[in-house]
């Protein structure tokens, strides 16, 4: 993906006096998170995302020219072994949206020029791990790419129709009905 830099930011690289931070932002369905790996929380399009020290490792994203499903991890701590942990285990978070940018700080925790959007897809899957009192939330996304062969709606078999219709039996006998049916004019 090309992107450009706004002039700020170039002046500010070549300054040597920046700092390089992360911008997360997750779409749980019960609100979002936003939380950054900066000193200090950040103020970014209307929104402030911590720096509560939770994110402990955020993993590289591979780009290419190719049509590929693109991935991203990201580690958070528990911090008070209920922050994270609670979010996954409480909230809806399967293929909740996640947005990650990379931006450039000065000295004085401010945003120079616009952030770059560097990651954007859905989150697939979490792991827990506690130990000592201690816990990780380690978490997997993909980008919008990791559904495109996914098949949406509903099956015409029993199992299916169970799910909205406990007591309908309708389905049951679909695979021996081999009449053949003409649909339209004959």
């Amino acid at each position: 993906m090309s992107r450009t830099l706004h002039a700020d930011v170039k002046t500010a690289i070549a300054t040597n006096s920046f700092q390089l931070v992360s911008l997360i932002k997750i779409e749980f369905p019960t609100g979002d998170l936003f939380v950054t790996d900066g000193a200090r929380d950040t103020g970014y399009d209307g929104d402030v995302y911590l720096a509560d020290g939770g994110v402990l490792k955020i993993g590289s994203v591979q780009e290419s020219a190719a049509l590929r499903v693109g991935t991203l991890s990201i580690t958070f701590s528990g911090v008070d072994n209920t922050t994270y942990p609670a979010l996954f285990l409480t909230d809806d978070y399967m293929h909740a949206p996640i947005s990650y940018w990379k931006a450039i700080q000065t000295d004085y925790h401010t945003l120079v020029g616009d952030p770059v959007l560097y990651f954007q897809g859905n989150l697939s899957g979490y792991k827990m791990d506690e130990k000592g009192g201690k816990s990780t939330v380690s978490v997997t996304c993909a980008s919008h790419w990791a559904n495109f062969e996914a098949v949406n709606g509903r099956r015409t078999n029993s199992n299916s129709q169970q799910i909205h219709f406990p007591n309908d039996l309708g389905f049951d006998f679909a695979s021996v009905a081999v009449e053949n049916i003409l649909w339209g004019r004959t």
